[in-house]
């Protein structure tokens, strides 16, 4: 490859500085993709040829927009001028002949004009990237053969994704026992008295369905009725276990590695109320998260309790004793690393996971955000505990060259193609 990858992300910066606005982010996508294949990434065969054409259409969009246009909107007679003696449109390979004619444009350009002049100087800037692009493009050809390495597994996240699956079955059929009986109760409500569930935003499944009954009667043998039932059985099901449950215990078990998901359990409240609850551990420690419902008042409340050796711990404290009480198997400088990230406010979108041999192994959720303040933070925490980082970027090219500007490098081994970074040496202080 004889593409600079530093040189090239300098053209992006100029090329994106001219492009529309609204059109700025493909341009950036584009040459981002490039970089990030050039980067040792690799690329399917099959989107190659799209990638280049994108990069090529978006390049000479950038001439129409940043150059072309300002001129034609200006009604400064030496922008005017210019506009007259400049190609519109021109292939990317004419570059040099197009510069040609820009030195001998700039040479009668009045020494008033100086807007004229300054933006002369914006074509030339853009005429400059040009065999840079051309560079890279050819480049591209000889990465495509590395098509389909660029895919490494998504880390074993020590089962968070597994127990989160685990503790919603068991929710929903904890809750399905307790069902037939709850929906027989409100069909036979809902036609009599108000019920509030349609005022909570908590409920607001459960109060959709309530709103819409069938119009001749909700009993078992009434037109439609069956099918009514099952959508509130439904909407239920979704207000309290997929809405209210499982992300409490998403979260739980993201936080704080180790934890085992245990039974869950529904009980009756008596009229239209209930309680469900599900259970966790981890070595002395055990947790219930619940959530208890009024439908007819439109009352939903979740909580937690912690119960240790020592008794029972308030609320407030569950977080920090579970911090406090971390099985010495669990406290590796990747563990930490992964504890630290977790307790932000905002908890990245990262799938994380230690390695047999330590490593911190990392990958971005489908739809999640790849900010560089992120990474950057990624790479602090881990450099500050000492632990190498094992990143599966997969197939976004983008993401990749985010990952190398920050001292990541490709490395090929038994769990495919990925990106390695040493920890800092020595370490910093630890993240607590």
């Amino acid at each position: 490859m004889r593409t600079d990858v530093r040189e090239l992300a300098h053209a992006r910066q100029v090329l994106s500085e001219l492009a529309h606005p609204d059109t700025r982010h493909i341009l950036v996508t584009a040459l981002d993709t490039l970089q990030g294949a050039l980067s040792g990434g690799g690329l399917q065969v099959s989107k190659v040829d799209g990638l280049r054409q994108a990069v090529r259409k978006a390049v000479r969009q950038a001439w129409t927009d940043g150059i072309v246009v300002p001129l034609g909107r200006s009604r400064d007679p030496a922008d005017r001028a210019v506009l007259d003696a400049i190609p519109k449109t021109f292939a990317l390979n004419a570059h040099a002949e197009v510069s040609g004619a820009l030195d001998r444009i700039g040479r009668w350009i009045p020494e008033a004009a100086a807007g004229t002049r300054h933006h002369v100087e914006r074509a030339r800037a853009y005429l400059r990237t040009l065999p840079l692009i051309l560079q890279a493009l050819a480049d591209l050809e000889a990465a495509a053969p590395m098509a389909g390495r660029a895919g490494a597994p998504v880390p074993d996240d020590g089962g968070t994704v597994t127990a989160a699956a685990t503790a919603r079955r068991r929710l929903k059929a904890a809750l399905a026992r307790g069902l037939p009986a709850l929906v027989d109760g409100l069909a036979d409500a809902v036609y009599r008295v108000p019920l509030r569930a349609s005022g909570s935003p908590a409920l607001r499944r459960t109060a959709a369905a309530l709103l819409a009954p069938p119009v001749r009667g909700a009993r078992k043998s009434d037109r439609g009725a069956a099918q009514w039932r099952r959508l509130l059985a439904t909407a239920i099901s979704r207000d309290l276990v997929d809405e209210a449950l499982v992300p409490a215990a998403g979260r739980m078990l993201g936080r704080h590695a180790g934890l085992e998901v245990g039974d869950a359990s529904y009980a009756t409240a008596g009229g239209h109320s209930g309680l469900l609850g599900l259970a966790l551990s981890r070595g002395g420690v055990d947790l219930t998260l619940s959530v208890s419902f009024d439908i007819g008042a439109g009352r939903v409340e979740q909580a937690v309790c912690a119960i240790t050796e020592d008794g029972p711990v308030p609320v407030v404290d569950v977080d920090a004793y579970l911090d406090a009480a971390v099985p010495a198997a669990l406290d590796s400088p990747a563990h930490r690393a992964m504890r630290h990230l977790s307790r932000r406010d905002d908890p990245p979108p990262l799938r994380m996971g230690v390695a047999e041999n330590g490593d911190l192994v990392v990958a971005t959720d489908a739809h999640g955000r790849r900010d560089a303040d992120l990474l950057a933070e990624l790479v602090r925490v881990a450099d500050a505990e000492g632990a190498a980082v094992r990143f599966a970027p997969g197939r976004d090219m983008v993401l990749a060259a985010a990952l190398i500007e920050l001292g990541f490098a490709w490395c090929e081994g038994t769990e495919g193609r990925h990106l390695m970074r040493a920890p800092a040496d020595p370490p910093c202080r630890p993240c607590r």
